[in-house]
């Protein structure tokens, strides 16, 4: 109720086009019921977000990367802004800077982003 009041937008965002399919998918990566809270709470305006067109394909580069799922989903619960950030302007920069110049290892990638 309260986040509604502070979010009303999320009123008009379709549970059977964006929600559902999103629980489901974050259920997919390992996502708990409380980490799905939180990331509700941090950034809601997730459960809002085209699926297919703006989180699958941040997933799949991490998933692209060798991150398994269960890690990804812990930093998208941890991190859940990560979800908003563009891949190509954003993401896919700070990653190859990691892997070329900082000297992370592509094993160790998912443990420091």
């Amino acid at each position: 109720g309260r986040l509604l009041a502070f979010k009303p937008h999320l009123m008009g965002c379709s549970i059977e086009e964006r929600w559902k399919p999103l629980v489901k998918y974050f259920y997919y990566l390992g996502i708990s019921k409380e980490g799905m809270k939180r990331i509700l709470v941090v950034k809601p305006i997730l459960y809002c977000t085209d699926l297919e067109k703006t989180i699958a394909p941040k997933v799949r580069f991490f998933q692209d990367m060798g991150i398994p799922n269960e890690a990804i989903g812990n930093m998208l619960v941890k991190f859940p802004s990560l979800l908003t950030n563009s891949l190509y302007k954003k993401i896919r920069p700070v990653v190859i800077f990691l892997l070329t110049r900082a000297g992370v290892s592509q094993k160790d990638i998912g443990k420091v982003i």
